[in-house]
């Protein structure tokens, strides 16, 4: 029967236990004495003075027992077998086994009393014998067909359309297609010819899967291990970003019916999983760390679209349901114990910048610039955007000192996200230009400007000055203090100059190279550094 609100049982595992109305219970006239298909109680256990035993061999709904075996906190032997609605023909087998062995070790037996829903018939199935050879594109005759199910104590009657009777255990054969599938396992796959056939045109879009698979192969190459972190997160996730003293997220994408407090919404990013995983291996790395992740995010949708959000596209991942903006994402996380060089430069973030721009220019195509963003959770003055054109194709940035702190992990430590929508999915045709048959010449200069300026728009300046001659440009120092005053900086730049029909002279080299401090001059009221 069903307990009644209240009840108590003591399992035979010692401990009191309060029902619920509705757990299954075995009562007696004075109340329950087991818990029905979970365990029996300690009232009813067999002891050294047992002299009589009742012996039941039951079988129960398994809905019941599921709900009230995970109520109860009891996930014994047998609430995993009875939770199967299990067939009605195997208390019978189980009585007859365990009678045999009590009366082989010398019990006297009684009478059998039997009681609940009886087993009905056993299941027919009709098969047609040139259906299975048609579906399995074979030839195989009816008498091996019959020989293959009689093999696994199938019934088998009828010729051209087999009359199939099925045990009783076997569940799972309902309908023709199943008694077929049966016939070619036991034949055998190896007796089905193989056959080339000509497949159809496939319409699936697999530009996500290469986009994946590229970029984890060139992370791959650089050292990244990649890792996988579960989607939901909760309370444990805030509470260990928050130790930091930075705000996290506000705006979540929640569950109306979380399992749990750790499983309350959908991961607004990729980074605090990457923290908590870096935070775990930090202890067992030597002096470098690297993590990267490949997984979606998920925002709540707001009146106006959220910088940074794509729009919905399905071809690029991103979708838009029931509320929520979901999208795939790459994020990574860089560690190193200690830095590369003495330099006023942070040249550990330089170096996680090249290898962002290194793996990403196979799917951007074009050379990158980069743009100052603060983000709360990076270090003040050491973070920025990665543009390709007019689009953001990946933020990095130094991890806040707070930050680092919290989860562990040395002050060199970085993270990036890429922002996958704005990239291509398939690796563009590469177009390759001829060697040059000319050396080039290099001219350093250290220009004086406003703090202010960046040394991204300062190189953007000199690739438009229209300089004769003019290669490629790159900034590799940055200077600040007394020499140069207040409010100003030096920033130190490479120029390469050559000529494609001739040998460049030091006077070209000169003129090219005034041409373009005239127009940082003009641009930036800059100065070459005395």
């Amino acid at each position: 029967r069903s307990a009644r609100q209240g009840e108590k049982v003591v399992t035979l595992d010692g401990v009191e236990r309060t029902l619920s109305a509705g757990m299954p219970v075995i009562a007696d006239g004075e109340g329950p004495v087991g818990i029905a298909g979970i365990m029996g109680g300690a009232v009813s256990g067999v002891t050294s003075d047992t002299r009589e035993v009742f012996l039941e061999s039951p079988n129960f709904v398994g809905a019941p027992v599921r709900r009230a075996s995970f109520a109860l906190g009891l996930r014994t032997e047998g609430a995993l077998r009875h939770e199967k609605d299990l067939p009605l023909e195997l208390p019978e087998v189980g009585r007859r086994l365990a009678a045999r062995l009590l009366i082989e070790a010398g019990a006297t037996p009684s009478a059998v009393a039997e009681a609940g829903q009886k087993p009905g018939p056993l299941r027919r199935v009709r098969a047609r014998a040139q259906r299975a050879n048609s579906l399995l594109g074979a030839t195989f005759t009816t008498a091996q067909m019959k020989d293959a199910l009689a093999a696994i104590e199938f019934e088998v009657t009828g010729d051209s359309e087999l009359e199939v009777t099925v045990p009783y255990w076997r569940l799972d054969v309902v309908e023709e297609v199943d008694v077929i599938e049966e016939i070619a396992r036991g034949i055998g796959f190896d007796s089905i010819p193989d056959v080339a056939i000509v497949a159809a045109p496939q319409t699936v879009d697999e530009g996500l899967y290469d986009q994946e698979s590229l970029l984890a192969r060139r992370f791959a190459t650089l050292g990244y291990h990649e890792i996988v972190n579960v989607a939901l997160q909760g309370a444990r996730t805030i509470a260990a970003w928050e130790r930091s003293g930075i705000r996290y997220w506000q705006d979540l994408a929640t569950l109306s019916n979380p399992l749990s407090e750790d499983h309350r919404f959908l991961r607004p990013s990729l980074l605090p999983g990457l923290l908590i995983t870096a935070a775990k291996w930090w202890p067992h790395v030597r002096g470098e760390l690297r993590l990267f992740e490949i997984g979606h995010v998920f925002h709540p949708l707001r009146s106006e679209q959220h910088e940074g959000e794509p729009v919905h596209d399905p071809h690029a991942g991103v979708y838009t349901e029931n509320g929520v903006r979901e999208w795939p994402s790459l994020a990574g996380l860089v560690a190193f114990e200690k830095a590369d060089a003495e330099s006023s430069l942070d040249q550990r973030l330089l170096q996680v910048k090249g290898e962002l721009e290194a793996i990403l220019r196979p799917l951007s195509g074009v050379d990158h610039s980069v743009e100052v963003r603060e983000r709360s959770y990076f270090h003040p003055g050491a973070s920025g955007n990665l543009r390709a054109g007019d689009k953001v194709v990946a933020k990095f940035g130094r991890l806040h000192p707070k930050l680092a702190r919290a989860f562990d992990l040395p002050e060199l430590s970085y993270a990036f996200a890429l922002h996958l929508e704005n990239l291509v999915q398939r690796r563009p045709v590469e177009q390759y230009r001829p060697l040059p048959k000319f050396p080039a010449t290099r001219r350093d200069i250290a220009i004086v400007v406003p703090v202010d300026v960046q040394a991204a728009d300062l190189m953007d300046a000199v690739r438009e000055s229209e300089a004769p001659f003019f290669e490629s440009v790159r900034a590799f120092d940055e200077y600040r203090g007394p020499q140069v005053g207040k409010g100003r900086k030096s920033v130190a730049m490479t120029i390469v100059l050559r000529k494609n029909d001739a040998t460049i002279t030091d006077e070209e080299a000169n003129t090219s190279t005034e041409t373009i401090v005239a127009s940082l001059a003009k641009r930036f009221g800059a100065t070459l550094r005395e």
